[in-house]
């Protein structure tokens, strides 16, 4: 029976050798096969849920606290959904299959992964004439450094590829994939949504409020999917991302900065999430971020909680608007306390539902409304003509008509100031734009008006001239 017994603990004991020396092979393509499956997103629709949940906060900003802006600036965008470009059906398909997937993946990768204390980044920008804030981060093993436009508008993060074709001669940047370590093409059988062309994923990405002359004009760029590491500050993941190989001309964005980096959870322009939400999933941070912006020193951007130094009084949470992206619900607007009417008569319905799902966008500089508020707002500023200041009254000629005015700042003061209405978690939500956030000084020193029509069913976007008083908490954990 000993001897028995003895031959038996050293079958186990070479069977437990063997298991040891298949683990010790096995462990990087082990823990490449859990990263694969984090980025095939086993979470999407999870993720698709909490992002629906989530809400706003909006707190008064202490704007002497901001740091000097960089001398790096740029413009941004709000991605706009292309379901001409992928079947809806086929879209469906792939949610399903990564809904599927099991949850022990993301488990076992957390498993190893220390949540970070919040980290708080300089950004540089301004509202006026760049009308973007934007950070670095790096791609890459080594890291390669890139400027990127903080986007609350969109889900990916987007760099030109070395020798893009139609890229601004002014960019600061590229991206080299032969420079890193790590860097590889997407191929198509990772679950992406995209073209295939030589096993290889491309996807056509398009914007709006991408060029300052014209905020309604569409804006594209042609990628193809990289997979390589993300890392901004002690922050450092896996994602995928875009590579800009061509783009069209009218992109002012890529004028001096180097590319975008979206905010927005998912929704991206292939089938993936954002590099933040990337950063959440590895465990490495808390699934909130918050920013505030001056008009002409940039800002101050917190990914993974709160700065209480940046803010004062109490948090005022908003209601999350559904749709896709950061949305609140304006019920209505205020021009020197009398309320204007958000509708039109010919197209009634259609505006209010833009208004009740008016975008949160850090990548737009300016307040953006539908014709029909537009032209409210027009007509209760001139029910005070006649003016004791130009620009306001007449037919034309004026800031409605895109023309820009000297003006001091006893004259600015005397223009009123208006209030947006945004229904609030548990009590209505005041968001006031004074005279000088509607009205944007411009670098001549002139001031041009800071309201933009989209047309009659045109977006809703809150931009940075309304931003920029406030401290504003995206929180995705809220409910």
């Amino acid at each position: 029976i000993n001897e028995r017994s003895d031959q038996e603990e050293k079958e186990e004991e070479e069977e437990r050798k063997q298991r040891k020396k298949t683990y010790l092979k096995n462990r990087v393509n082990q823990k490449e096969t859990r990263l694969m499956n984090v980025n095939t997103h086993s979470t999407f629709i999870v993720l698709l849920l909490v992002a629906f949940f989530a809400t706003l906060t909006l707190a008064s900003v202490r704007a002497e606290q901001l740091p000097r802006a960089s001398s790096r600036l740029g413009m941004g965008a709000v991605q706009v959904d292309r379901p001409d470009l992928v079947p809806s059906a086929y879209k469906l398909a792939i949610r399903e299959e990564m809904h599927s997937r099991h949850e022990a993946n993301l488990a076992l990768f957390r498993s190893d992964r220390t949540t970070k204390p919040p980290q708080s980044f300089d950004m540089g920008g301004n509202v006026y004439p760049l009308g973007i804030y934007f950070v670095e981060i790096g791609l890459g093993s080594p890291p390669q450094l890139l400027k990127v436009a903080v986007d609350t508008g969109s889900t990916d993060v987007l760099v030109p590829e070395k020798g893009c074709k139609g890229c601004h001669p002014m960019y600061t940047g590229d991206f080299d994939p032969s420079a890193s370590m790590n860097s590889r093409a997407a191929n198509c059988n990772e679950h992406l949504i995209c073209k295939c062309e030589n096993n290889e994923c491309h996807f056509v990405a398009t914007y709006q409020t991408c060029n300052l002359t014209d905020p309604t004009q569409p804006c594209s760029v042609s990628c193809v999917v990289q997979h390589d590491t993300f890392s901004i500050g002690e922050f450092s993941t896996p994602i995928y991302f875009g590579l800009i190989q061509e783009q069209t001309e009218n992109f002012q964005q890529f004028f001096y900065i180097d590319g975008v980096f979206g905010l927005i959870p998912d929704g991206s322009s292939f089938g993936s999430i954002s590099a933040f939400q990337q950063l959440v999933n590895a465990g490495q941070a808390e699934n909130i971020f918050a920013m505030c912006i001056n008009q002409t020193r940039g800002g101050v951007l917190t990914l993974g909680g709160v700065d209480s130094s940046l803010y004062e009084g109490d948090i005022q949470w908003t209601r999350r608007a559904p749709g896709f992206g950061y949305r609140i619900m304006i019920t209505s607007v205020s021009v020197n306390g009398e309320k204007v009417d958000v509708l039109s008569h010919q197209h009634g319905a259609r505006a209010l539902d833009s208004m009740k799902a008016t975008i949160i966008d850090s990548g737009t500089n300016v307040w953006l409304t539908p014709t029909a508020l537009f032209e409210n707002i027009q007509k209760q500023l001139q029910s005070f003509c006649p003016f004791p200041v130009q620009g306001l009254c007449g037919d034309s000629n004026t800031l409605f008509d895109g023309q820009c005015f000297n003006y001091t700042q006893a004259q600015l003061s005397q223009f009123p100031s208006i209030v947006l209405h945004v229904d609030g978690e548990t009590a209505q939500v005041d968001l006031l734009m004074a005279p000088s956030q509607y009205i944007v000084l411009q670098p001549d020193g002139s001031y041009c008006y800071g309201i933009k029509d989209t047309g009659p069913l045109g977006l809703s976007i809150v931009g940075d001239t309304t931003l920029q008083r406030y401290y504003t908490i995206f929180d995705n954990t809220k409910k």
